[in-house]
C-alpha cells in the first residue's frame, strides 16, 4: 500500500510542478497582450484565450499537488482546535461528502468533454481554437484529485487505527 501511496505522492508532485511552470509563460503572454494591444494598438486575436487555457490547467491539474501539500483551505477555526488524531478523524468522517462531490464532478466533466471532442468543438472567438482538448483537464485534474484525496484517506486511517505515519500528508 506504501508503494501505491508514493506513486500518488509522486504522480501529483510531478503534475502539480509542471503546471507551475504555465504561470511564467501565462505572465509573459499577458506582457505581451499587453504591450501588443496598449503599445502598438494591436492586439493579438489569440491572446485572452491562450490566458484561459494556461490559467485553466494551472487552476484544474494543481489540485492533486494541492491536496498533497496541504495549500487547500480548511477552516482553521474548527480545524485547528482538534488534534492530530482528531484532524484525521475528521478527514476521514468528511471523505464521503468529497467522494460524492468529486466523483459527480468527474463523471459529468467526462461526459461533456465527449460531447465536445465528438463534434471537434471550436470557440466562437474570431480565432476560433479547438476546445474540446481543453475540456479534457477538468475530469483528468479531478481524477488526480481523488487519487490524492484517497491517499490522505489511506493515511488518515493509519493513522487513526495504529498511531503511525506522523507524516499524515
Amino acid at each position: 500500500m506504501e508503494r501505491y501511496l508514493r506513486y500518488i505522492d509522486r504522480t501529483n508532485d510531478v503534475l502539480g510542478k509542471a503546471v507551475m511552470y504555465l504561470i511564467p509563460l501565462l505572465c509573459l503572454q499577458m506582457t505581451f497582450e499587453v504591450i501588443s494591444r496598449y503599445g502598438f494598438n494591436s492586439p493579438t486575436k489569440w491572446g485572452f484565450e491562450v490566458s484561459i487555457f494556461f490559467m485553466g490547467m494551472f487552476a484544474l491539474l494543481g489540485g492533486g499537488y494541492g491536496i498533497l501539500h496541504k495549500s487547500h483551505v480548511s477552516l482553521d477555526i474548527i480545524y485547528g482546535r482538534f488534534s492530530e488524531r482528531g484532524k484525521a478523524i475528521l478527514d476521514i468522517v468528511t471523505f464521503p461528502l468529497f467522494a460524492i462531490f468529486a466523483m459527480m464532478l468527474v463523471w459529468l466533466a467526462i461526459k461533456w468533454a465527449w460531447s465536445s471532442t465528438l463534434i471537434l468543438e471550436r470557440s466562437t472567438t474570431v480565432w476560433t481554437p479547438y476546445i474540446f482538448w481543453f475540456k479534457w483537464m477538468l475530469p483528468i485534474g479531478g481524477f488526480f484529485l481523488v487519487l490524492q484525496r484517497l491517499a490522505k484517506l489511506l493515511r488518515d486511517v493509519r493513522f487513526v487505527i495504529s498511531g503511525t505515519g506522523q507524516e499524515r500528508k
